[in-house]
């Protein structure tokens, strides 16, 4: 997935963020037990979101929380949710698939060599996960696929309009969000919320790309219909975004919570419009990371690399 789909976490009670962060690991610990270790390094926060919601759908007491250690770090304490085994191994092959179809899309739009090594790189590391979630979850997987078909016809016509290019996104998630119940009609009201939240996450990764878009040649349907009008876009995208939102909300009033409720209420309530304003205001952080810039100079009558080192 994308990552954008994560908790206020200042504004949560104690005992909502250690379920939270319980939950993740869950899905973390599952990654690795049902497919390989690797798949783990593919974590994201929409991932736990997934899963806070498919047990906060289902009856019964809150997950008890057991202790233990971290996957990969044992010096880290952490904590597991006991039981819903077969709900966090649902939601790890649906992260994994994703991640893979992510990455494919990835190689096919990078233009620089290196960038495609790096993801060729990732693709490999994740292989092995990849065939092992698709084949428990042929329809998952059947779904990514068609629509990432979907979304490259789209791509591949320049006259797209936001909504277009929106749509194989929205239906793709409108798809999976219908997996996690057998209630009938809370699986049209899950498809509905997962339609909204699949325009939601497009449109704010397309205004949160949209420089560097610009920059690589990428296809972002907001640099197609505003140019290099990157104010013009933002401010249009926040009017949009409001839209979706608001249609997102009554949809999610209409679910019946019985679990974790306080959590879910924080990340659809809260935070996904925190987030959406700091994306569109340009206050949104991102990890830090080193970036490395490479150049040659001649001294004394020979060539020699010089690394200058930076934050990105």
């Amino acid at each position: 997935m994308f990552g954008y789909i994560r908790p206020s976490e200042n504004d949560l009670m104690v005992r909502d963020l250690k379920t939270y962060k319980a939950i993740y690991c869950s899905v973390c610990r599952a990654s690795g037990q049902s497919f390989t270790w690797t798949s783990r390094l593919m974590l994201t926060y929409d991932s736990a979101f997934l899963a806070a919601l498919t047990i906060g759908l289902k009856h019964g007491p809150s997950p008890i929380q057991t202790g233990g250690r971290c996957i990969i770090n044992k010096l880290k304490k952490c904590s597991f949710c006991a039981g819903y085994s077969e709900e966090f191994r649902f939601v790890a092959a649906v992260g994994i698939i994703l991640a893979h179809s992510k990455l494919v899309d990835n190689i096919r739009d990078s233009k620089n060599i290196f960038r495609k090594i790096f993801f060729y790189f990732l693709l490999i590391v994740l292989n092995l996960s990849y065939k092992k979630a698709r084949k428990v979850y042929i329809k998952v997987d059947k779904i990514v696929k068609d629509e990432m078909v979907n979304q490259d016809i789209v791509e591949k016509n320049l006259d797209s309009t936001i909504d277009q290019s929106a749509y194989p996104t929205a239906q793709m998630f409108s798809s999976i969000f219908g997996m996690i119940s057998k209630n009938e009609s809370q699986i049209r009201i899950l498809s509905k919320l997962g339609f909204f939240l699949g325009k939601w996450v497009y449109l704010v990764d397309a205004v949160d790309d949209l420089e560097e878009d610009f920059k690589r040649g990428n296809f972002n349907p907001l640099i197609i219909r505003f140019g290099e009008n990157f104010k013009a876009a933002r401010k249009y995208s926040g009017e949009v975004l409001n839209q979706i939102l608001y249609q997102l909300l009554i949809t999610y009033n209409l679910l019946e919570i019985k679990n974790l409720k306080g959590l879910l209420d924080n990340i659809v309530r809260l935070s996904l419009k925190q987030t959406q304003d700091s994306i569109v205001n340009k206050s949104y952080c991102k990890k830090r990371r080193l970036k490395f810039s490479f150049r040659f100079k001649k001294s004394e009558g020979t060539w020699r690399i010089i690394a200058k080192k930076g934050e990105n």
